[in-house]
């Protein structure tokens, strides 16, 4: 199922309107060596009509090494750090 879910996505026209979204969001350029919030990239599958899964993308980023997470102070200066999901492209 995780592989059919891939396939819609990387049909053509779909994946370069991807690309060029991403690029967008994390930069504001169109240059593809960029860094981008999970959620922010399910933002752009979501125009896609996709159904995979924020799970399932972490663990395709995970798995293929694309996939990185930032760690950061709370802002109210409690020991909580916060932990955000990031994927390279």
């Amino acid at each position: 199922m995780l592989r059919a879910n891939v396939a819609k996505i990387i049909q053509p026209g779909k994946y370069e309107y991807l690309m060029k979204a991403c690029a967008l969001m994390s930069s504001g350029e169109l240059t593809f060596t960029g860094i981008i919030e999970i959620s922010r990239f399910m933002l752009a599958l979501k125009y896609l009509n996709s159904e995979i899964t924020t799970d399932e993308l972490w663990f395709l980023a995970n798995t293929s090494g694309c996939g990185s997470v930032e760690e950061e102070e709370a802002k109210d200066g409690g020991e909580e750090k916060i932990r955000t999901k990031l994927i390279s492209f």
